[in-house]
């Protein structure tokens, strides 16, 4: 739309500018007609003008044109950047609105605990969130500060109203909300304030001391001897901070004037909106439970899997499953080169046959007809040569020919090669190499297949051992006495379809992995047939050697 309104103001322009110029040469042409040299400068002025114009213009669309093509190409970047943010964005506010969420649930489950009852605790909670809202603190400050207080023993009732003291004093003097209320609180657990409290105010900026003074009607030193002795309740704590923030007071209404300032604000704003992320947060804990509790489950069930030996096997067969399909991968790739090379190699000497044969044929006549030309006149020269008197020599065969000769023998030799390779040789030679190329694919199948279930096998093993030390010591470990009688019956307790006799078990590993196939359907890959082969001699092998006899299942 941009574009338009400009290249449409611009054509406003350049029609103004044409109308000029016309008017320009109307008014030359009546000049014209008055003759004189003012006639001819004024064209010479139109036509400077003219030329001017038109090349303003001119520079004016190329420069249009590229700004345009410019923001197009921003324009397109700010899109993406646009969406990646808002992705972000998104991301990022949807994590923290469930990290509020959690911290509310664990806060109002604390509230709820320190009250000693649901309701209450809620009740609470809510006064804490709501006093936050109309303070230049932060809604994690004041419940901190609220929970603080509870737990110094100041009853719910005076929360509120110590809350508000506190929050004046921190706002006037800058000390933090939460570290004077916990300073506050102390002297109502201890049931008096000593010099240590009242140095901590001080050093905060409360006036503190002279408060007191006041107060008792004595002298800053007086009052800390007092302090030192014991003799400064709580109770005078709490008036001392309730003369100061009382109407007249020095910190009176600090809270509501920080309030007001763009810092407070600005903390009103956003503890609002960490209040509406905390809310939102706790209403969908409910479904993020669910959630987690089925993601409990699975991981449970993982735990089960992997401390009994199940989790090895799963990860065994999926690695000898994978082994051998890409064992079966690259012999198929094998089969693939071979046999296309061969196909090539195939059109290839179609190819050289048909060409070398030409060119045997070819050469052959060529040299067929020069031999004969030259035996025909040899035969003159020699007859010739009878005659007394008369001796001519017989003719040569030229170098050429000799190299033609040359050319149709290995044609014909190179014909003859062909056909063989073509009928047998080339196609023997490529299932060979797929068959040694394959043979050693499936040595290192087999090679790798070993190693995996000599892994599944250890560590199968390793697993058995420490459960039969868990249940073996159990007992003791809790304090009890085991003798070997009850050590026995431990062990006896372990699940006997994982922990039986490793003879056993090292059976029933291999052939309960459902990798291979014991002869109940057909298998259609051949090298599971070999792999089976060979681990059923090695099963009757070491069940001969130890003398145990094992059920394939």
């Amino acid at each position: 739309m941009a574009d338009k309104e400009l290249k449409i103001k611009l054509s406003m322009k350049s029609r103004e500018a044409v109308k000029k110029t016309t008017t320009l040469d109307r008014l030359l042409a009546k000049t014209k007609d008055l003759g004189g040299k003012a006639a001819k400068g004024l064209s010479k002025i139109n036509t400077a003008v003219k030329a001017k114009a038109a090349k303003t213009i001119d520079s004016l669309n190329k420069k249009l044109e590229g700004t345009v093509g410019k923001l197009g190409k921003i324009g397109k970047v700010a899109a993406v950047a646009l969406i990646a943010g808002t992705v972000a964005g998104g991301t990022l506010a949807a994590k923290k609105i469930v990290e509020l969420g959690v911290k509310a649930e664990q806060t109002r489950l604390s509230f709820q605990t320190m009250m000693g009852d649901t309701a209450k605790g809620n009740a609470m909670l809510g006064m804490l969130n709501e006093m936050a809202n109309i303070t230049p603190f932060s809604n994690d400050e004041v419940v901190t500060a609220g929970k603080t207080l509870l737990s110094f023993g100041i009853q719910a009732k005076n929360v509120r109203d110590n809350l508000k003291m506190i929050g004046d004093v921190s706002a006037g003097t800058g000390k933090s909300f939460t570290e004077l209320t916990a300073i506050f609180g102390k002297a109502f657990a201890k049931g008096k304030a000593d010099s240590e409290t009242l140095n901590q105010m001080s050093e905060a900026g409360i006036p503190i001391v002279k408060t007191l003074g006041e107060m008792y009607g004595k002298t800053g030193e007086e009052i800390y001897k007092m302090a030192s002795n014991g003799e400064i309740s709580a109770q005078s704590i709490q008036g001392s901070f309730k003369k100061m923030t009382e109407e007249g007071g020095i910190f009176a209404d600090m809270m509501g004037k920080q309030s007001e300032t763009v810092g407070g604000l600005w903390s009103t704003v956003t503890g609002k909106l960490e209040y509406f992320g905390a809310t939102l947060g706790e209403q969908v804990m409910p479904l993020l439970k669910i959630g987690l509790k089925y993601i409990m489950g699975w991981v449970d069930e993982l735990l089960a899997m992997a401390r009994d030996g199940r989790a090895i096997q799963y990860l065994s067969a999926v690695g000898m499953t994978g082994v051998i399909a890409i064992g079966n991968i690259i012999k198929s790739y094998n089969s693939m080169r071979e046999y296309g090379a061969y196909a090539w190699t195939t059109i290839g000497r179609i190819g050289s046959i048909a060409i070398e044969s030409l060119q045997a044929v070819v050469a052959g006549a060529i040299v067929a007809m020069v031999d004969g030309s030259l035996a025909g006149i040899n035969f003159i020269i020699d007859a010739m040569n009878e005659i007394p008197g008369i001796d001519l020599d017989t003719v040569q065969s030229p170098e050429w020919v000799e190299k033609m000769r040359q050319w149709r023998d290995m044609s014909a030799e190179q014909v003859k090669a062909d056909v063989k390779g073509l009928f047998g040789g080339d196609l023997a030679k490529a299932e060979s190499n797929i068959k040694t190329k394959n043979a050693a694919v499936d040595k290192t199948v087999d090679a790798m297949l070993a190693k995996i279930g000599k892994w599944q096998a250890d560590t199968q093993d390793t697993i058995t051992r420490r459960k039969l030390d868990e249940k073996q010591y159990e007992g003791e470990l809790k304090g009890g006495k085991l003798g070997d009688a009850i050590g026995k019956a431990a062990a006896k307790a372990i699940d006997t379809s994982n922990t039986a006799k490793p003879e056993r078990l090292k059976f029933d590993r291999l052939t309960k992995m459902r990798l291979y196939n014991f002869g109940t359907t057909a298998n259609p890959i051949k090298s599971i047939d070999i792999e089976r082969n060979s681990l059923l001699k090695q099963i009757l092998s070491a069940a001969r050697d130890k003398n145990t006899t094992t059920v394939l299942a």
